[in-house]
């Protein structure tokens, strides 16, 4: 299970839990092929048996290896040593002897599916189906070139066939339902990235419309501080420069006290230089004049 897991990491995890799948399957393929070895040189005193179960044996070792530490050297190690002991048993399994006709038979099949199923070193679809076609080959000319030197008849062995195609099955899907993910976890960035962008636009529309509401009510308290008359220079360039910041792309920086301000501090008689008292917006939103209380309609009549 990959829940929860990014998208660069439940690959990797879904790549290894299908290799160790497929090493588990090698595993008992080896196991199977060595046993039947040891039953052959124990109840039939065949010496070949001890050489089919030492072959298999040191396959599953090297496939430990490959599992522990997925190598490239180790994987080519590997399946160099699969191709020499499936040509050393098909020159061993092809003796007349044994009466068996072609190379399609179940010995043969054991370790062509473990060379199959080794996995290798690297993480996805591509490199694990690259690798299994790979031994699958190797592991018909070793069949091949051990029929050339036994004798027999060289078939296409129908289980190793089997084997491939359900790695490239299962390989294929896993590649193909990643794209997909993949495909989908896009679409919800995108439509988290949206989402932000929203929520931030919506922040400085609202910004905005609050700098613009404190401003203008601040210049109507500055043109009512004037009285009657003419409106002060100073004044009306503080006012003009303060329309030109909300107009320009700076709108949102914090400025000083403007000379609007300035101008109604001095109609008011206080000193340019005097500590800050003008009221900030909130505090001048707040300190507006309260409407009278209204009137009951029992107050009325009392």
């Amino acid at each position: 299970m990959t829940l929860g897991l990014p998208g660069h990491l439940a690959r990797d995890s879904l790549s290894r839990a299908l290799a160790h799948g497929g090493h588990c399957a090698a595993w008992t393929c080896l196991g199977i092929a060595g046993a039947v070895g040891v039953i052959g040189a124990t109840v039939k005193a065949n010496p070949a048996g001890w050489t089919t179960a030492a072959l298999s044996a040191l396959l599953a070792g090297i496939l430990v290896l490959v599992a522990r530490y997925p190598t490239v050297t180790l994987t080519l190690v590997y399946l160099v040593a699969g191709t020499g002991a499936v040509l050393a048993l098909t020159v061993i399994v092809m003796d007349p002897a044994y009466g068996l006709r072609s190379t399609d038979n179940v010995v043969l099949a054991l370790p062509r599916i473990a060379l199959i199923l080794v996995g290798g070193a690297g993480a996805g679809s591509v490199l694990a189906i690259t690798w299994g076609a790979l031994g699958y080959g190797l592991g018909e000319a070793a069949t091949f070139l051990g029929v050339a030197l036994a004798g027999g008849v060289w078939t296409p062995n129908v289980a190793a066939a089997t084997a491939l195609a359900v790695l490239v099955l299962a390989r294929g899907f896993d590649g193909l339902s990643r794209r997909g993910d993949a495909r989908r976890e896009t679409g919800l960035h995108r439509a988290s990235q949206h989402t932000r962008e929203l929520a931030i636009r919506h922040d400085y529309e609202l910004r905005a419309t609050a700098r613009l509401h404190d401003t203008a009510l601040s210049h109507l308290v500055a043109i009512a501080a004037a009285g009657s008359g003419p409106v002060d220079e100073r004044l009306r360039l503080g006012i003009r420069e303060d329309l030109s910041l909300i107009v320009g792309r700076d709108w949102a920086v914090d400025h000083g006290p403007t000379d609007a301000v300035e101008a109604r501090r001095q109609q008011s008689g206080r000193r340019p230089g005097s500590p800050a008292r003008h009221p900030s917006p909130r505090r001048r939103r707040r300190s507006r004049p309260r409407s009278p209380p209204r009137r009951t309609l029992g107050s009325t009549c009392g």
